[in-house]
């Protein structure tokens, strides 16, 4: 998979798991694109796919790459706002479905309440999962990212320990925020999904402290941002292609995703019920 320049998303949460357990402080984890596969690297998989899709997975494929070699070039980072455009001015894509967009913030009182790496407070766990299961409500999704919740309920805990107490005035109402997750993610077409689907999930841990003479009142809880638009090959322009072109960039995306793939022995496998 050399031809494709962005990582694997499950790559990507183990990383950003390992990253959250090595500190006690927020750190802002950040990935603008990542890929997710779905079934398409599976033995002889993209073979299965019609000809219009196995075109638009070379044709998108090739436009990130580019993305991504010329932010490299600038020493900088592809960014969400330069990937949709990519998407949806694609000629070969076009929109598939409603955009889902969605705002979630979980929210409780109290300054222990997210230590659950003290408390191991599972019923605390399950809450904060409930939560981002509503936030995104995408089983695929939840498949791909395999985020630890846990992971991100010991976040909010070192947002809220650092609001510090301030006995010597006589009211004061603190909030601290941090960025913890932004990841962006796009998950190619497959047998049970024929369609692009591109989404981003922003989680932000934010804590509040009000402090009116001795008595202190606080709050902590995180923000959840998701978005999700679907993409699919746009037919009719896909049948004005000339038939060369189409077999040209079928091929492509034959060489990327089946590596031992060569265009005669994968013909004669497809007849015998073997894979490349």
């Amino acid at each position: 998979m050399s031809s494709l320049m962005i990582p694997d998303v499950k790559e990507v949460m183990r990383t950003a798991v390992t990253v959250y357990k090595s500190t006690s402080t927020v750190l802002t984890f950040r990935c603008s694109l990542a890929a997710s596969y779905g079934k398409l690297l599976e033995g002889g998989a993209l073979l299965k796919l019609d000809k219009q899709l196995q075109i638009v997975i070379a044709s998108t494929t090739k436009a990130i790459g580019q993305l991504v070699q010329g932010a490299k070039e600038k020493g900088k980072s592809i960014e969400w706002s330069q990937v949709v455009p990519m998407m949806s001015q694609n000629l070969l894509l076009e929109p598939y479905d409603k955009v889902i967009e969605s705002r979630e913030d979980f929210i409780k009182a109290g300054p222990s309440f997210f230590r659950i790496g003290e408390n191991e407070d599972e019923a605390v766990v399950r809450e904060v999962m409930s939560w981002f299961g509503k936030l995104v409500n995408d089983e695929d999704i939840l498949d791909d990212t395999n985020i630890a919740i846990d992971q991100c309920a010991r976040i909010v805990a070192a947002t809220g320990a650092r609001i510090e107490s301030f006995p010597t005035i006589f009211y004061k109402k603190n909030k601290v925020e941090a960025e913890v997750l932004d990841i962006a993610v796009l998950r190619y077409p497959d047998i049970d999904k024929p369609f692009f689907k591109l989404y981003r999930i922003k989680l932000t841990a934010w804590a509040i402290c009000h402090r009116i003479l001795i008595a202190e009142r606080d709050s902590n809880g995180v923000t959840g941002e998701f978005v999700c638009r679907k993409y699919k090959p746009r037919e009719r322009f896909l049948k004005e292609l000339p038939p060369e072109i189409q077999e040209e960039a079928a091929k492509e995306a034959q060489e990327m995703f089946c590596p031992k793939y060569k265009p005669r022995e994968c013909i004669a496998t497809k007849y015998s019920g073997g894979s490349c």
